[in-house]
């Protein structure tokens, strides 16, 4: 008997599960972080302060040992698991201090994991919900461009990506020696004392298709993008190196001594959740994560270029290093086959919330209310109580259509509508994504995550898109069920090197179980299909920040403004009856011109001054409150017998 052992850790809690060669579960449970670890005194998992989000990464520690214990105390054989891999939430990441090494390399079997490697960290852990790097995000974007970063990385800037995370720890002087994800830390814990094998260090490097989550990884080369490496101070030793896929040694003395691992079971390296998510389907699959945060994966053969600038992610491709996996931003990549990711924020948590609020934090109570088929068909809401990604807002915002205008209301008068009205806001959403960048075609829609054991919410979601919904045995899982897939793979390949990931997944026969019908209501499908609509030109209505991909650029709209001004008044001389018409026409012409543009969520000021040569020295100021991240200023001037001053902003 074979055993393959995989743990995820999540922003709120350690799964493990186990396998066997053939794909059958053999263990599967969670420890929670809040429940089981109360003395770390997190609230879902991570501790908050304004846009700021962080989780001791002692408490990961922590989480595994108690479960490895818990699973000893169950009689778990440790002795069959051949080899062992995993995932940690994406972006999360980990800052060793100075005596992190000696500390692993002198690890005792007969003390306790927590308490040898309590005084390792240089601070806590920034994840995935912060926002708060808004202002060192606005540094890097001088050294590497956005279009730019988006070429290299595959994605544009995130508050949540590490590059911007460590650059605010280097800012308010956290002294580490080693920044880790949350991926390879976890790895090199299942490596002490002797640590990982590969690349000349003792510490893993770090996994690429996870790496692709952090604005520093050149995807296309696979390597470390050199200006931001730079401008954080980062020296290989501080950072490491990026590898595929692969086995980084065997379980470290600690494990085997303390547990029971045989001395030669194999550690593949962790990877991120989402990529691990994906091992466990096939390309023709839709398949949403309903957690934390809610997540899309799919893929299409190529990519809609009328999508452009909906934000999302490329990564390298989980267990295919030649292909890509997450949303394309740019059409430089070389790409055989996209795989797209698209995530929201406001996911899980946001539902518990308006649970809380007006059903008395009950899901029976919040369930009850979907089931009930009275229409709530002109009423909307956008539920951002953190930041979300895309779009870019925080906000709780309640409209009502009312003789077709949408009037923003404090609240609906039936507060039992905001249960329909959360899942429309959420799921209209996966769906309109989805429509744009593509994905028109589906053979079959997968759930996984926290909130795929609630069948009134997977009712409501296959209603919406109007197709049955699947989940795979191991249900809510998916990213633990990945890692074990992984660890299956790179330990065949020790046998066969040849052996392809696709062909070796063709050979699992997973039981896939239908959970739920959408209803065969006409009534409801009209209901449903008007509604979406009606979504679709609300959202596009109350997108209040423009574009990042599509936002205003002085040096394209500078040269317009100087071809305009050099068609309109070469040649031409000073009169002072002609100049007060000219500087109206001109600034309709350039105002034209920019709506020619199809720059979204703008609006523009053109000033324009025309005066006569005579000499004198002129200057024009201007005092603006605007979004540094999206507005800026244009200007040009035209100068001959007579000065024209023309300013747009």
């Amino acid at each position: 008997m074979e055993y393959f052992l995989s743990f995820d850790f999540s922003t709120q809690g350690l799964k493990a599960v186990c396998i066997d060669s053939a794909g059958v579960l053999k263990y599967n449970s969670v420890l929670n972080f809040d429940l089981d670890l109360p003395n770390f005194k997190t609230t879902n998992g991570t501790h908050q302060f304004e846009d700021t989000f962080t989780s001791p990464p002692l408490m990961w520690v922590a989480a595994l040992e108690n479960l490895l214990l818990k699973m000893k105390s169950e009689n778990f054989d440790f002795s069959l698991v051949k080899a062992i891999s995993g995932c940690g939430q994406q972006h999360g990441s980990v800052y060793l201090n100075k005596d992190a090494r000696n500390i692993f390399k002198n690890l005792n079997s007969d003390l306790s994991l927590v308490e040898q490697l309590k005084n390792v960290f240089s601070c806590d852990s920034p994840v995935w919900q912060d926002s708060s790097t808004k202002n060192e995000i606005k540094i890097l974007t001088k050294i590497v461009s956005d279009s730019d970063m988006v070429k290299l990385s595959g994605s544009n800037y995130y508050e949540r990506f590490t590059a911007s995370q460590i650059l605010k720890k280097v800012q308010t002087g956290v002294e580490f020696h080693r920044v880790q994800l949350v991926s390879n830390f976890a790895t090199n814990l299942f490596l002490l004392p002797e640590g990982s094998c590969v690349a000349n260090d003792y510490f893993c490097p770090i996994e690429s298709s996870d790496a692709s989550g952090m604005n520093l990884l050149n995807i296309d080369k696979k390597c470390w993008i050199p200006e931001i490496i730079t401008a954080l101070g980062l020296e290989k030793d501080k950072i490491g190196d990026v590898i595929d896929s692969q086995i980084v040694g065997n379980v470290g003395s600690f494990f085997s001594e303390k547990f029971g691992f045989t001395s030669d079971c194999k550690i593949v390296i962790f990877s991120g959740d989402n990529p691990s998510t994906f091992c466990s389907y096939q390309s023709t699959d839709l398949v949403f994560s309903l957690g934390t945060s809610d997540t899309c994966f799919f893929s299409v053969p190529k990519i809609n270029k009328n999508a452009k600038g909906l934000g999302g992610h490329v990564f390298v491709h989980p267990h295919n290093p030649d292909k890509y996996m997450g949303m394309v931003n740019s059409n430089t990549l070389k790409l055989l086959m996209q795989f797209h990711k698209v995530c929201f924020k406001n996911g899980s948590l946001a539902r518990l919330k308006v649970r809380d609020e007006y059903f008395n934090k009950s899901w029976q109570l919040f369930n009850a209310s979907l089931k009930k088929l009275s229409s709530n068909i002109n009423y909307f809401g956008f539920y951002f109580f953190q930041e979300e990604i895309q779009p870019k807002l925080k906000c709780n915002l309640k409209f009502v259509k009312k003789e077709n205008h949408f009037v923003e209301i404090k609240d609906f008068d039936d507060k039992e509508v905001n249960a329909k009205c959360i899942l429309e806001s959420q799921f209209f959403a996966m769906k309109y994504y989805a429509t744009q960048l593509g994905k028109l075609n589906y053979d079959r829609v997968f759930v996984t995550g926290g909130a795929s054991s609630n069948k009134e919410i997977l009712q409501y979601l296959s209603n919406i898109f109007n197709k049955p919904i699947y989940q795979q045995k191991h249900g809510n899982a998916s990213a633990a069920f990945g890692g074990c897939l992984r660890a299956i793979y790179e330990f065949n390949k020790l046998k066969d090197p040849s052996l392809i990931y696709d062909d070796f997944l063709a050979n699992f026969n997973f039981e896939t179980i239908k959970i739920i019908d959408p209803v065969n209501d006409d009534e409801l499908r009209f209901h449903l299909d008007k509604k979406y609509h009606d979504y679709v030109e609300l959202r596009c209505d109350y997108t209040l920040r423009p574009n990042f991909q599509k936002k205003f650029r002085p040096q394209i709209v500078g040269k317009l403004i100087k071809q305009l001004l050099n068609d309109r008044l070469t040649g031409a001389t000073y009169h002072p009856d002609t100049c007060s018409q000219w500087t109206k026409e001109i600034s309709d012409e350039i105002k034209i011109k920019l709506k020619e543009l199809d720059l979204k969520r703008y609006k523009y000021v053109v000033n324009v001054v025309i005066g006569e040569m005579r000499g004198e020295g002129v200057r024009m100021g201007c005092r603006c409150f605007w979004d540094s991240d999206t507005d800026n200023i244009a200007q040009e001037t035209f100068i001959n017998v007579f000065f024209h001053f023309s300013t747009l902003f």
